[in-house]
Parts: structure tokens; C-alpha cells; sequence
């Protein structure tokens, strides 16, 4: 079955069984009604952000044009070169419920860009005293430096650390005091930073955030001071990294053997901080530490990778294969039933916190089921049924923001359980959480996920206008951009595709979707010659390295389109031997490069 324009990135992994069971859920939504609620959100986020953004401006009124707009005919099947044009890729777009464990809070409840914004402009908005003056402008540092806004995260850098000190000069006998000094140093002053430590425990030996930290600070060291063969301090910046180190001198088997006794210490300690927030009833704590043990993990993976090294690898390979390593083992965070069930009761009724934690937990689930093969336990299934069950009473209850955000985490526990094969029994939920809150991105996205389920590609593009006007970035404007291209709004596209543009005249994934936009519109012979030029243009940026690499789905849709646009050329047989490289190569798929195989006739 076709997809639409966009769905959620963790639709890649879903069965036939899988979308039969949300066709099923969400046949019972009918299109009316979701664009009766589209419109009553384009008239709140229009009255709330006229004026600071400017999509937002007369937002109303083109949403109703868009709801109204036929549907765009399909390709004419008696031209071919139209229909390989309609077989182009315009964008690789994920509209992913993600979330992790970091930042102040332990957790991060939307990890996407557009979630760091809103998070960021929320915090933006307060007014705090005291502690909580400090954690929100550590927050908002975390989340700047996520965007790569370095002024901003500079800026909160500063604040955080001000109001840390006239934290510790008001109240200097305060262990709290003294840690937030800390966590606001960030080890830059390492010396200062290590006293602010030591402060706190002397104060308070239980101290969970000064613990945290130093402990964190160890278990770093450890791995540092096995590679330089000497004990590193606390305080001690290493001139290089630490990977550099132990791939040029990887670690004896008796070094090994004395890392993995270091490592297990401090994995001990770990478990009776865990403990401690437990007793404090502390979530950011026992959460960071549980993040911080994973530390633990990769340190012992990357010491062992550099130990069994081939003398041909290089040093870029082998840190490759360390952060590969990596990723896997954020997903085994959650391995350990008791600490899965440790963090759900210590996040009581914050339904951000029970959503953030499900979604971590059921999507290393997830990626070990379609790795091994093993169904999900009975228990982690209803663990999560209970949660969704509770998110849904607390949705419920009443009309606030928490009650939004509780049916939010509803959404995204049942999501990911559709990826286990489970169906979801409250798809309906998506249109309550709007009704509640038409504010958030993520939100939003879900709603986006239900029209293209639904094959309801008007209102998808309603939904991505009201997003470019809650958070008018870059990728947001190109989903816009796309959108338009799809209901053959070009004067839309092109326009929405002139502003990235503008910001990025460099990017080769804007220039591909600037070529593909041209070729969508029509496939003239001028059409051509400016698309030519901007395929030159892309394979110069790229032979130049002043492009990043793109990763692997989007060099599947420049290589796809490549191919497609030299069949549109008249060049099948150029088309046919670049297409037989690409595969040979793994930059595309054998299924792809066989369906494509058939545009080229």
C-alpha cells in the first residue's frame, strides 16, 4: 500500500498486520470531522501568533482554501515521462515520536528540533526564583546547544552560572547550592567545578545531584585514565579525545582486565545512587544516573573495539564503529524490568515524564524485536497498557494543559505499540489532544500521521501550514514546500522553496527538491536544462566537500532521482548503468533499483 506525503519515521518497520490494524483504528475517524478541528486550530494558532510569525498571518482563510482544494489528478498514464516524474522523491521526511533521557529534568519529552524550540520559548516566557531559576536557564542551555544556537546556549551558559553564584552567596551553607554551581561550571573550570563538588558533599554527603555529577565525572575519567596508563584527576583536561588514545595504543589484555574491575566499582555505585534518588523521590536524578550507566557499557565496547582492531582500519573507521555501538546501547536502557517500573513510579502523575519513559523503553523494545525476532515479554505489554491506561484516565479529568499532554504520551505509547503488532484501542485520542492544546508540533504530527493514513492529502497540507506557523524553521518549510508540490500549488512551492533557499543556497537537499519541484511541474525541455544545472551544481558541491554527507535515505532519493531524471532526459541507457553502480554500492536497495528498473523502459 502507498503512503502519502508524510508519515512517522517508525512506519519503516511496520507489517502489513500493522497498518491493517490502524486502517481498522482509524476507520471510525471520519475526514469531517478532522477538518472541522484543522480549521479550529488554524483560528486559535492564527489569533495567538498573528503578528510575531508571519505564516501566521491570514492562516485561517488558506487552510479553509486548502480543505476546499480538489484533490490533484493523478499522473497521466499515457505520458511517460510524467509518471516518471510523479515516481520522484521531493523530501525524506520523519515525523518521529522521539523522546530520551537528558538535559535538567532527566528526560527529554519531544527530542525533535521543533520540540527543542517550543520547550525553548516556554522556558523563555517564565519567571523563577531560587534552584528554579537555575534548572530553567540550564534547561534552556541544553536545548540551544541541541538547535546549535551558540549565542543563545552562550547566553544561558551566563545566566545559568549568575544565578548559580547568587544562589550559593545567598544561601552558602545549601549543598543544592553548591551542586547547581556545578552542573552550571560544566567542567570548563575544572578546579572550580570539583570544589563546587566537594562543597555540596561536605554539606550533605547524599547530596543526589552532586553525586551525580561526580560520579558522571569518574566514570568518564575511568575510561581516560586506562588509556593514558595514569590516573587522570577530576579536574584534567585531556589534550585529545579519548578514542584518538586507545586506537593508537589499544588496551593489553590485562588493561582490560583492570578497566572491567573499574568499570563494575563504579556500575555498584551507580546502582546505590539509583537507590538514593529512589528514597528522595527524585526522577531527574535516578534518571541522569540510569542514562550515565550506559557510559559504563560503551566505555567497555570501545575499549574491546580498539583492543581487536584490524591494522588496516582507520582511526575514522573505528569511531564510526564506536558510535554505532553507542546508539544500540541507548536502546537497552531500559532492559531491566525493576528500573523501568522504579521510573514510572517515581514520575507519579507527570504524564510528560510516564510518556517520555514508555517511549524510550517500548522503542528499544522495538529495535530488539525486529533484530531478534522475539515477541515482546507479557509483562512489558502490560506495563505499557497500564500506562496508556493511566495517561487516558488523566486526559479525562479535565480540559488543561496536563490533561494535553497526558493524551499526547496516550498517542505515542499506542504508536509505538502498533509497531509491536498491538492494535491501538484509543486511536481516537489524537483529536482530543488537539482540542486541548492545537500548540504543539509533535501533536500536530500525529494529526499529520492520521491524514496520511487516511490517504486525506488536503488535510495533511492544512496541518503542515499550521505548523510553519508555530515554528516557521527550515525543515518545517520544506514539509510545506513538499506539500504544495503534491497538490500542484507551484506557485507555493517554489516560493516556500525560495526561502530555504535563501537561508541555505548550498544545501543539496534543497537543490534536489528544487529540481524535482521543476520536474513534478512539468518536463519541457527548458525545464530540463535548469534542472541539469542544478544536478551539476550538487555533484560540484559534493566533489568539493562543501556539502555534508547526506545520510542514507536521503542518498537513496538523490541517487533515485538522478537516475529518473536521465530516463526524462532521454538518457535510459546512462540512467540503467548509474542505477546497476548504486545498487552495487549500497546506495540503493536491490528492491528499489529493481522497481526502478521499470522507468527506465
Amino acid at each position: 500500500m502507498k503512503r502519502s506525503l508524510v508519515c512517522f519515521s517508525c512506519a519503516v518497520f511496520l507489517s502489513g498486520t500493522c497498518f491493517a490494524q490502524l486502517d481498522e483504528a482509524v476507520a471510525q475517524i471520519k475526514e469531517a470531522d478532522v477538518h472541522a478541528l484543522v480549521h479550529e486550530a488554524a483560528v486559535k494558532v492564527e489569533e495567538k501568533f498573528k503578528g510575531v510569525h508571519a505564516e501566521a498571518d491570514g492562516l485561517a482563510q488558506l487552510v479553509n482554501e486548502i480543505l476546499a482544494a480538489p484533490e490533484p489528478p493523478n499522473a497521466n498514464e499515457g505520458d511517460r515521462n510524467q509518471q516518471r516524474a510523479a515516481e520522484m522523491h521531493l523530501i525524506s521526511m520523519s515525523t518521529s515520536a522521539s523522546a530520551t533521557l537528558a538535559s535538567v529534568r532527566g528526560f527529554v519529552f519531544d527530542n525533535s528540533s521543533a520540540g527543542h524550540t517550543q520547550r525553548y520559548q516556554d522556558l523563555e516566557a517564565e519567571s523563577r526564583d531560587d534552584e528554579a531559576e537555575v534548572l530553567r536557564w540550564l534547561e534552556m542551555r541544553h536545548m540551544a546547544g541541541q538547535l546549535k544556537w551558540q549565542e543563545k546556549e552562550e547566553l544561558c551558559a551566563q545566566r545559568a552560572l549568575g544565578a548559580a553564584r547568587a544562589l550559593v552567596a545567598r544561601e552558602p551553607k545549601k549543598a543544592e547550592a553548591h551542586a547547581l554551581l556545578a552542573a552550571a561550571l560544566r567542567w570548563e573550570d575544572g578546579t572550580e567545578t570539583l570544589k563546587a563538588l566537594q562543597t555540596a558533599l561536605e554539606l550533605d554527603s547524599k547530596e543526589a545531584r552532586a553525586s551525580a555529577l561526580m560520579l558522571d565525572r569518574r566514570m568518564q575519567k575511568a575510561l581516560e585514565s586506562a588509556a593514558l596508563r595514569r590516573e587522570s584527576g577530576l579536574e584534567e583536561k585531556l589534550p585529545m579525545a579519548v578514542e584518538r588514545l586507545l586506537y593508537d595504543q589499544p588496551l593489553s589484555e590485562e588493561e582490560m582486565l583492570g578497566l572491567g574491575k573499574k568499570l563494575d566499582e563504579l556500575r555498584r555505585e551507580a546502582e546505590l545512587l539509583l537507590k538514593l534518588a529512589q528514597e528522595r523521590g527524585d526522577l531527574a536524578i535516578y534518571l541522569t544516573v540510569l542514562e550515565g550507566m550506559t557510559k559504563l557499557s560503551r566505555h567497555a565496547k570501545t575499549a574491546a573495539l580498539a583492543a581487536r582492531r584490524g591494522p588496516d582500519v582507520s582511526y575514522e573507521a573505528f569511531r564510526q564503529q564506536a558510535l554505532q555501538g553507542s546508539i544500540h546501547l541507548i536502546f537497552t536502557i531500559f532492559s531491566n524490568e525493576g528500573h523501568l517500573r522504579d521510573a514510572l513510579r517515581l514520575a507519579a502523575d507527570d504524564p510528560e515524564a510516564l510518556g517520555a519513559i514508555m517511549l524510550v523503553a517500548l522503542t528499544g523494545d522495538a529495535m530488539a524485536a525486529f533484530s531478534t525476532g522475539k515477541p515482546l515479554s507479557a509483562a512489558r505489554i502490560s506495563l505499557a497498557e497500564e500506562t496508556t491506561t493511566r495517561l487516558v484516565e488523566m486526559a479525562g479529568a479535565d480540559t488543561s494543559l496536563k490533561a494535553a499532554r497526558a493524551s499526547e504520551s496516550a498517542c505515542i505509547v499506542q504508536w509505538i505499540m502498533l509497531m509491536l503488532g498491538r492494535r491501538p484501542p484509543h486511536a481516537e485520542m489524537i483529536l482530543r489532544t488537539i482540542r486541548l492544546d492545537p500548540f504543539r508540533h509533535r501533536s500536530l504530527s500525529m494529526l499529520l500521521a492520521l491524514c496520511a493514513q487516511k490517504q486525506d492529502s488536503r488535510g495533511a497540507r492544512a496541518v503542515i501550514q499550521i505548523q510553519l506557523a508555530l515554528v516557521p524553521d527550515q525543515e518545517t518549510r520544506r514539509m510545506a514546500a513538499a506539500a504544495a508540490a503534491k497538490a500542484r500549488d507551484w506557485p507555493a512551492a517554489h516560493r516556500l522553496l525560495d526561502t530555504c533557499l535563501k537561508e541555505k543556497p548550498d544545501d543539496i537537499l534543497l537543490l534536489n527538491q528544487r529540481a524535482t519541484t521543476f520536474l513534478k511541474e512539468n518536463q519541457s525541455k527548458a525545464t530540463q536544462r535548469k534542472t541539469a544545472l542544478l544536478y551539476d551544481r550538487i555533484e560540484k558541491l559534493l566533489e568539493e566537500d562543501k556539502a555534508a554527507p547526506p545520510d542514507k535515505d536521503d542518498l537513496a532519493i538523490l541517487v533515485r532521482n538522478g537516475v529518473l531524471f536521465l530516463a526524462i532526459s532521454g538518457k535510459s541507457e546512462e540512467a540503467g548503468s548509474r542505477l546497476a553502480a548504486a545498487v552495487k554500492d549500497g546506495m540503493i536497495s536491490e528492491k528499489d533499483g529493481k522497481e526502478l528498473e521499470q522507468w527506465l523502459r
